[in-house]
């Protein structure tokens, strides 16, 4: 973490790093606490719209379109809702190639989709 507010992602194969906004430091953050278990998007969702003065339809809008980004990023990976327990088609997770660094070289915005780290 950069701060309490904004995380700093480390791509390990590509040594890239990649500082979120502080929405998508909470959606970090939401995907880091499911772990390899996966988390839904509609469940980020859930528990980041008290959090923010906006319709839930567009933070769930946002939520997706971040989760697309960090898959295309490499930043975590789909789940396939076969192997998992909770069958669900929007899992996301945690996964080793990332960790924490206090650069400031790429930044993401808040949008976000359907992803695990892994």
């Amino acid at each position: 973490m950069l701060d309490d507010d904004r995380a700093v992602l480390l791509h390990l194969p590509s040594a890239r790093r990649v500082v979120l906004s502080p929405e998508a430091t909470a959606v970090w953050q939401e995907i880091v606490a499911a772990g390899e278990v996966g988390v839904r998007a509609s469940a980020i969702t859930a528990a980041l719209a008290p959090r923010y003065a906006a319709e839930p339809t567009t933070i769930d809008a946002d939520v997706r379109n971040l989760l697309v980004e960090l898959v295309d990023s490499g930043l975590v990976e789909a789940v396939d809702p076969t192997t998992q327990a909770t069958g669900s088609t929007e899992n996301t997770g945690s996964t080793g190639s990332t960790g924490s660094t206090g650069s400031t070289e790429n930044e993401l915005p808040a949008d976000a989709a359907e992803a695990e780290q892994g």
